[in-house]
């Protein structure tokens, strides 16, 4: 019978399967990982790879969120979970220079996404919102995507173009 603990034993330590066990890991070492997950989640953001992210991010909410967006084309290394509502302006990487904020419409969403603009702002990222349309179809990118498909993330396209244009 397969036991969990059992389970990085049972894969090899360079494996890719070895790396979702030991993740959490790797994520409490790093220097620059957000500390806020070290207590509630050590797995960190979902996506946060600082050296690797792009100078144009685009911030959602949920997990499910971000393997939305990869599946409508968005590349990896563009596209960040926070896995909640919270950041630290000292979280992001150097190369960062410009944010989209794609948290979730629900109330918890816009308000977070208005607070975190701010302080985003203030530290001289330039920024974009574009949160999910307020409509039947879904609070966030995830829900919008299964009931209406690829059209669901329009707004975002546009909203991400138009910044990397910027910059």
């Amino acid at each position: 019978m397969f036991r969990a603990e059992r389970a990085p034993a049972q894969v090899g330590r360079s494996s890719r399967l070895s790396a979702l066990f030991t993740g959490r890991q790797r994520f409490y070492r790093t220097p620059h990982a957000p500390k806020r997950w070290i207590k509630t989640n050590p797995a960190g953001w979902f996506g946060y790879e600082p050296a690797q992210l792009s100078d144009n991010l685009i911030l959602v909410e949920g997990a499910f969120d971000r393997l939305t967006l990869l599946a409508a084309g968005f590349r990896a290394t563009d596209v960040v979970a926070l896995v909640g509502t919270a950041a630290q302006v000292n979280w992001f990487p150097n190369q960062i220079k410009t944010i989209v904020l794609a948290l979730d419409a629900d109330k918890g969403g816009i308000d977070a996404m208005q607070r975190l603009a701010e302080r985003l702002e203030r530290a001289g990222y330039r920024m974009s919102l574009c949160p999910p349309a307020r409509d039947r179809w879904g609070k966030d990118w995830n829900e919008r995507w299964q009931r209406i498909g690829s059209q669901s993330v329009w707004p975002l396209y546009e909203a991400y173009s138009a910044m990397v244009a910027i910059a």
